[in-house]
């Protein structure tokens, strides 16, 4: 008997290869969240997780301090201080005011998190009752006032196209025809116009994967499969720890430096998968190639207990660890 695919999953899936981030099946706040968030949407310095139903999880951000509405709505870490960002250095692009990317140069946020990763997943487990492996920071995302989402999989392998564009006769917008919304295999969400830039469509950064928690956590969901900077973080983890997990083949074993075995924390940012990523990748490559790719382009760096990838055009060979 075949598996159902949950849509999120063929969705993300299906639009990894566009190398924008990691697609939001849900792209629209929770309603539960604050005002104050739900207005904005997600913003630069957020720390949350991606939920098994496609969605961003909202936790905490980073640049507000911790007495701001949107960090009291759950609290925030003890010892909670957040980042000073010495500059406001970043990019808008704006599509005739009905979209917006935002992206913020992340090295001081590698840095950041770095340092206080396993302070924000011992919060989320102990504090919040979450069983997390993976937390993102994000750096960057596309917004959008409104948006339609579809996912379709057809296990009979049969020809037919289930999805169908039409126009709309108010404004001429391309939308999803009402009958293919109405097909068993075709998954869909239309989220109407608001007033709010507040969708996020793609959402980019760091993913940040503590070796205490994926030891804690012996089988990993299908879905999480899917994310690839999780992939790339449990591969560097599990080089240095390994975990004797069999829910993520390798391919290779990494020669570490003795200094660095008591190195805990593994961080992967979206753009470093997605350049990897070629024309002809219409579909994410399986893991082992993923990291076979990664290997020829980056080389994993150290700095205090964390591990990190650094392009080998700025390196010397004679010291790489890949």
């Amino acid at each position: 008997m075949s598996t159902i695919t949950p849509p999120s999953e063929t969705y993300a899936l299906m639009l990894l290869p566009l190398k924008q981030g990691y697609p939001l099946w849900i792209p629209e706040p929770n309603d539960a969240l604050p005002k104050e968030y739900r207005n904005e949407g997600v913003c630069i310095g957020d720390v949350g997780f991606i939920t098994l139903d496609g969605a961003f999880s909202f936790l905490f951000n980073i640049c507000l301090e911790k007495d701001h509405p949107i960090n009291q709505w759950r609290g925030v870490p003890q010892g909670f201080c957040p980042l000073q960002l010495e500059s406001r250095t970043g990019a808008v692009l704006l599509f005739s005011g009905a979209a917006s990317r935002t992206d913020y140069p992340n090295t001081i946020f590698r840095e950041y998190g770095a340092r206080n990763a396993e302070c924000w997943y011992k919060y989320v487990r102990d504090t919040l009752g979450i069983g997390k492996n993976s937390l993102y920071l994000l750096t960057g995302y596309d917004k959008t006032r409104c948006s339609e989402t579809a996912a379709f999989s057809d296990p009979s392998g049969s020809k037919a196209q289930p999805v169908c564009l039409q126009l709309r006769s108010d404004n001429g917008a391309l939308t999803l025809s009402d009958s293919s919304l109405s097909q068993n295999n075709v998954s869909g969400r239309r989220v109407p116009q608001n007033n709010s830039i507040n969708q996020s469509v793609f959402i980019r950064g760091f993913k940040l994967c503590c070796a205490a928690e994926v030891d804690a956590t012996e089988t990993m969901h299908s879905s999480e499969k899917y994310q690839p900077s999780d992939v790339i973080n449990k591969h560097i983890l599990d080089t240095v720890r390994p975990l004797s997990r069999v829910d993520m083949p390798l391919i290779h074993t990494f020669p570490i430096p003795e200094q660095h075995t008591d190195m805990n924390v593994a961080l992967t940012h979206d753009s470093q998968w997605c350049s990897v990523l070629t024309e002809e990748d219409s579909q994410m490559p399986d893991s082992d190639s993923l990291i076979t790719r990664v290997r020829e382009r980056y080389h994993v760096r150290f700095s205090d207990g964390s591990a990190y990838l650094h392009n080998t055009s700025e390196f010397s060979p004679g010291s790489r660890i890949w």
